[in-house]
């Protein structure tokens, strides 16, 4: 529940018209219909609205990286990965960048080299980054549905090229009550280990 004197706008884009007439019915406001490959940068920063906050909610195409039967897993080589590696070479000439990212994934997009690249981007612009794997019978829903999260928060301008690739300082980075909060609700819940850049795994504390 958001507080009432919390400014709050909302901007959908899907290229699916019945998906958008779904969501247009569910919440009474039309998303906006676009080819995300296609779009530029003027077209993205027509979604940040309010200048004090910026969050992006994003959840590409999960058939480049799926590991179920018959699955090629061509990862960039897919033209349904196109999307969203689009949307990172856009990222580094907004003249505002988003203040946080989640991006949810099948649990094999972490090993892919759209994740690298992904990783690649958000470091370089200055943004520290969680990679959870959680399912939503970890967090009381009835829903058992692993899946990766990767979480960006932006710390830094474009213009300080300072940055690290140590995952105890990309840990240590975050706000320490908000990263306390994080490993709690994991740890309660069941999951044991956080996944963190570089394909190494740092267990949760109690």
């Amino acid at each position: 529940v958001l507080p009432e004197n919390l400014h709050c706008n909302v901007t959908a884009v899907d290229i699916n018209r019945v998906a958008n007439l779904v969501y247009c019915y569910n919440f009474q406001e039309e998303p906006r219909t676009f080819s995300i490959e296609h779009c530029a940068e003027n077209d993205v920063c027509k979604t940040a609205v309010h200048p004090c906050s910026w969050l992006w909610t994003l959840s590409p195409p999960c058939q480049p990286y799926t590991a179920t039967a018959n699955s090629k897993q061509l990862d960039v080589q897919d033209h349904r990965a196109s999307s969203f590696l689009h949307l990172l070479q856009l990222l580094p000439q907004l003249p505002r960048l988003p203040t946080h990212i989640l991006l949810e994934n099948v649990l094999t997009f972490y090993q892919s080299q759209t994740h690298q690249q992904l990783l690649e981007v958000l470091q370089q612009l200055g943004y520290q980054v969680f990679d959870v794997a959680c399912c939503p019978s970890q967090l009381g829903k009835p829903h058992r549905r692993p899946r990766h999260y990767t979480l960006a928060k932006l710390v830094q301008h474009k213009s300080d090229n300072s940055s690290s690739n140590s995952c105890t300082q990309l840990c240590e980075g975050f706000n320490a009550a908000s990263a306390s909060k994080l490993q709690q609700l994991a740890h309660t819940h069941g999951c044991t280990h956080m996944l963190v850049p570089g394909g190494q795994t740092m267990p949760l504390q109690p």
